[in-house]
């Protein structure tokens, strides 16, 4: 039988009810956001921000939640999602991977 063992940035999914026998998935997903605040703008950059051609980004909240909200408030430039996950055998050998 495999550990159980877990980590923050890792959750581990039973595919099905014979997931001891066949192994264990690892998850995990990191998500990074970029968004402008107004101390970063100087110069002659900062009369775009200021005549209203561009805004600058509130902080982004320290619990992300729904991306899909955010974006469509526009509290940020973009965002990139990063998922991945592994199969594991009983043996510790990766099965599958994606």
């Amino acid at each position: 039988m495999l550990a159980r063992s877990r980590t923050p940035a890792t959750t581990l999914a039973d595919r099905n009810a014979d997931s001891d026998r066949e192994g264990m998935r690892y998850e995990s997903c990191v998500t990074s956001l970029s968004w402008i605040p107004s101390e970063a703008v100087t110069g002659a950059a900062r009369v775009v921000f200021d005549s209203g051609f561009s805004h600058y980004d509130d902080p982004p909240p320290s619990d992300l939640g729904d991306i899909e909200e955010l974006r469509a408030a526009n509290r940020f430039r973009f965002a990139n999602v990063l998922r991945a996950w592994i199969d594991v055998d009983q043996a510790g050998q990766i099965t599958g991977s994606g």
